[in-house]
C-alpha cells in the first residue's frame, strides 16, 4: 500500500518559534498546547515503571453492557489487568459516570483478589484524574468505555498533567465500533502509546529475573488462549485494523526530510524554554 505524502513540518517557522520564546511572554496554556501538539508528532521511547504506575478503568457499568460492542472482552481484558496488578504491585484506579443513570461497576470485575492498598477505590473522573495528579504517578494504563468519549478525554487530560498513558487496544470499546479505530488514532497523535494488554504487561515485569516472574509467567499462561481469542475478536478483522488512519498513513512521514534535524534540534530549544519558565 503507497504510502501518500505530504508537506513538510515549516522548519524555520518552528525554529524562529521555539528560539522566541525564551524572551517572549506567552500564556503557559498556549506554550503548552504548542508544545504540545509539536512534540507528539515526534517518535517518543515511553517505558513504564512499575512503582509508578497505576491501572485506570473507566466506566464499566451495569445499565450500558447491552449497547457496547464486545463489552465481554472488555470485562475480560480488565479482570486479566486486575489479576495482574495483584502480582506486580500496581494500584487501580476505577471510574464511573453518573452512577444514578449509568447503574455501577459490573460486579463481574474481581476486585476482592486486590490488596486493599492497591484498590484505590471508585471516583469520578475528575477527582480520580486529581488523586493521579497529587500522587507519584508517571504512567497510567487506560482501558474501559467509550474510546471516543471518556477514554480519549481522560487520555488527553492526563497528557496535560505530564503523565504517559497506555491505551489498551485490547481493552477499550464504544457503542459504535467504528468510532474506536479513530479515538485511538487520535490519542495516538496526541501522545499515547497504544498497546496490547499483554505487550503492557510484559513490558512492566521487565525480565525474568524478578522475584514476581514465577507467578506472573503462571497466570499469563492460564490467560493464553482466552487473551488470544478476545485479541482477535476486538482486534483480528483486517479491514478493521487497516481503517485506523495512522496504520494507513504514517504520521512521522515529514521526518524522512533532511530538515528533520534542525525540527528535532527546535523542538530541544522550545522543551528547555517550556521547562525553565513552568517546571
Amino acid at each position: 500500500m503507497a504510502v501518500s505524502s505530504a508537506a513538510p513540518v515549516p522548519t524555520q517557522r518552528l525554529k524562529n518559534f521555539a528560539l522566541s520564546t525564551a524572551r517572549v511572554i506567552v500564556p503557559q496554556e498556549a506554550l503548552f498546547t504548542i508544545y504540545l501538539n509539536i512534540s507528539m508528532s515526534l517518535p517518543r521511547i515511553v517505558k513504564a515503571n512499575p512503582a509508578r504506575t497505576a491501572f485506570f478503568i473507566c466506566d464499566l457499568q451495569e445499565r450500558i453492557r447491552d449497547v457496547i460492542w464486545k463489552f465481554n472482552d472488555i470485562v475480560y481484558t480488565s479482570n486479566k489487568m486486575l489479576k495482574m496488578a495483584k502480582i506486580l504491585s500496581v494500584p487501580v484506579l476505577t471510574t464511573e459516570q453518573h452512577p444514578r443513570v449509568f447503574g455501577s461497576t459490573v460486579p463481574e470485575l474481581k476486585y476482592d483478589g486486590l490488596e486493599s492498598h492497591l484498590n484505590l477505590g471508585v471516583f469520578s473522573k475528575s477527582k480520580g484524574r486529581r488523586g493521579i495528579k497529587r500522587s507519584d504517578i508517571t504512567d497510567v494504563v487506560l482501558m474501559g468505555i467509550e474510546s471516543q468519549i471518556c477514554i480519549t478525554q481522560t487520555t488527553i487530560d492526563l497528557l496535560r498533567m505530564g503523565i504517559d498513558v497506555h491505551v489498551l487496544a485490547d481493552g477499550v470499546s464504544s457503542c459504535n465500533r467504528e468510532e474506536i479505530p479513530w479515538a485511538l488514532a487520535r490519542m495516538r497523535q496526541a501522545g499515547a502509546q497504544i498497546t496490547t494488554s499483554e505487550s503492557m504487561l510484559y513490558q512492566l515485569i521487565g525480565d525474568a529475573s524478578g522475584p514476581s516472574f514465577r507467578a506472573f509467567g503462571a497466570a499469563m499462561k492460564e490467560e493464553r488462549e482466552r487473551s488470544k481469542q478476545v485479541l482477535n475478536s476486538l482486534l483480528g478483522d483486517e479491514q478493521f485494523i487497516l481503517s485506523i488512519p495512522s496504520l494507513r498513513t504514517s504520521p512521522f512521514h515529514w521526518l524522512q526530510n533532511a530538515e528533520a534535524a534542525s525540527d528535532r534540534r527546535a523542538l530541544l530549544t522550545l522543551h528547555a524554554a517550556y521547562n525553565e519558565r513552568y517546571r
